[in-house]
This record gives C-alpha cells, sequence and structure tokens, in this order.
C-alpha cells in the first residue's frame, strides 16, 4: 500500500492557528510576523500533518519545521522546503534553518543533501555542577574583596527584559520578541526567574546571565559583560555566577549538569570560561544556510 500524498499549501489565517501549536514544545519558535506553508492529509479526516514557518530577518530568510507524530521531520521537509523556496514573492535574501544542528541532528543531513551548507558553528560544553559549584566558591574565597561594593546582582524576576536588552542588543544573541517571549515563559521553555540574573553597578547594568532549567541541567542561554576592563570583566563572570549558588546548591535542587555555548569566533571568552568552570566540549552545532542565487 502507497503513503497516502501530501497535500502543500500556504496557510490560511485559521489554518496558522491550527499550525502554531506544532511549534509549541520547539525551543525556537517562529517570529510574530511568520508565515506558514502546511502539509496536510485529506483522509481520514483532514489534519494538518506538517508545517513550515519562515519569516525575514534584515540579512537572511529563516524557516522552521514542524510536524505531528507519524510523519517523519525529513518527510516534511521534503514537502515543504521546495515549495518555500520556489514561493514566488520569496525576498532575495539567503535561506537559514532556525535551529542549530549538529550534523547528524535531523533535518541537517537532509538539509545537507539539498544544498544547505553548515555556517555560523557553535560550541558547546558541559561541566558537572558540583564542579562549577566548588569553583566558583573557590575563586570567591580568593576575590571577594576584589568585587566592587558598588555591584550587587538580583534574579530578573523583578525586571522586565528591557532592562537588559541594551546589554544584549550589540551581540545579536537573540531578537527582541524572543527575549521577551523566553523571559516571561514559565517552566522548561523559559529562562529560569531566580538563577537567571543581572549584575548592576548601582543602577546601572553591567551584565546578565540567563539560563534554562529542566532540573537536571541548567543551560546558559545568554551571558553578556559590557565591555569593560578584562580583570573587571572576569569579576564580573564570577559574580554573575556568584548568584546561581547563593540561590541554591547542587544538592538541594538535583541540577547534575551546567551547559554552555560559544560561538566559534565571537564568543571565545564563553567558551574559556566554561573551561575554568571544569567544562568539557561536546560536539559542535551549525545553522544550516543555502545562499541566495539569482
Amino acid at each position: 500500500m502507497t503513503s497516502q500524498p501530501l497535500t502543500v499549501q500556504v496557510a490560511s489565517p485559521q489554518q496558522q492557528l491550527r499550525a502554531w501549536p506544532l511549534f509549541a514544545s520547539q525551543f525556537e519558535q517562529p517570529a510574530a510576523n511568520a508565515q506558514y506553508l502546511i502539509a496536510i492529509k485529506s483522509r481520514p479526516v483532514e489534519r494538518i500533518v506538517a508545517a513550515l514557518a519562515w519569516w525575514q530577518e534584515p540579512d537572511a530568510i529563516r524557516f522552521l519545521l514542524a510536524h505531528q507524530p507519524g510523519i517523519t521531520i525529513e518527510a516534511a521537509a521534503e514537502a515543504l522546503v521546495p515549495r518555500l523556496q520556489s514561493l514566488p514573492d520569496l525576498p532575495p535574501l539567503d535561506l537559514k534553518y532556525a535551529f542549530l544542528l549538529q550534523q547528524d541532528q535531523p533535518p541537517a543531513p537532509w538539509l545537507a543533501a539539498h544544498g544547505y551548507e553548515p555556517r555560523h558553528a557553535e560550541r558547546a560544553f558541559e561541566a558537572p555542577s558540583t564542579t562549577v559549584y566548588e569553583r566558583v566558591q573557590k575563586f570567591l574565597t580568593r576575590h571577594h574583596n576584589d568585587i566592587p561594593e558598588t555591584w550587587h546582582s538580583e534574579s530578573i524576576r523583578d525586571h522586565s527584559p528591557e532592562t537588559v536588552w541594551p546589554l544584549i542588543e550589540p551581540y545579536r544573541l537573540i531578537h527582541p520578541e524572543a527575549l521577551r517571549r523566553f523571559w516571561n515563559t514559565p517552566g522548561e521553555q523559559g529562562y529560569d526567574p531566580d538563577f537567571s540574573n543581572i549584575l548592576f553597578d548601582g543602577d546601572q547594568p553591567l551584565g546578565t546571565l540567563l539560563l534554562r532549567n529542566n532540573h537536571v541541567c541548567l543551560a546558559v542561554d545568554i551571558r553578556v559583560v559590557i565591555d569593560i576592563a578584562p580583570r573587571l570583566r572576569s569579576l564580573a563572570n564570577l559574580a554573575l555566577f556568584a548568584h546561581i549558588s547563593r540561590v541554591a546548591s547542587p544538592e538541594s535542587t538535583g541540577i547534575r549538569t551546567l551547559a554552555f555555548r560559544a560561538d566559534e569566533r565571537e564568543h571565545r571568552e564563553t567558551a574559556n570560561l566554561a573551561k575554568r568552570m571544569g567544562g568539557r566540549e561536546v560536539a559542535a552545532r551549525h545553522i544550516y544556510t543555502r545562499e541566495f542565487s539569482a
């Protein structure tokens, strides 16, 4: 018996509402202005089984795939990505998959086989939480008196994302609407409101550390410190991580691992920090990109 063919079409506003839940559990979610392509099976009842969301950014078109159980992401890509590439009103920009993917992580093999190249490598590190905790305590003992008295950290719980946006914006780590979404989303999909923190010098933000918490791993999503003297930057990083150790110890939370990620060129400081915290490098991830050709 042959599999039922998929009908691919541009989603109507009502169909967009039906397609959006497919993306709800993903780390990266479509931008508010995203447009959608959908793949439909008509039997035994009509249903959306896969969707592609795409949106324009200044330098590229980003897109994201989602699918129902019973259909693979490769089948979703086979049906939807060629349709995206052939849209008559698609802006003349590079196409980029919105997720960072390891080379063997679906749909990376499909993308690689269809003209997408792995760009923008990002390094990932993992460190045992007990090792990080012990090293932070050791560094604090050694450098506590060096941290300026006017510095203090506060959990993000009582602050808005606009407080840290001026720190983050120059590095293009995240778009403002995504920052607001993760800031305000409870649970594992959002930033932990207690561990995530902002470092202030008086009332002036100096840095921020934004983390996700699935109760086993605490993942560093964003770490930013303003451009100050190297020694002060090191102390600022220490103060940000010291906030975590004040909130709770690894034994009291069950958190076993801290995960760090760093762009292979621009964010070497994060990579070096992860190593000093006892981190080991794991597989690199990439943005899969297809260059625009006229």
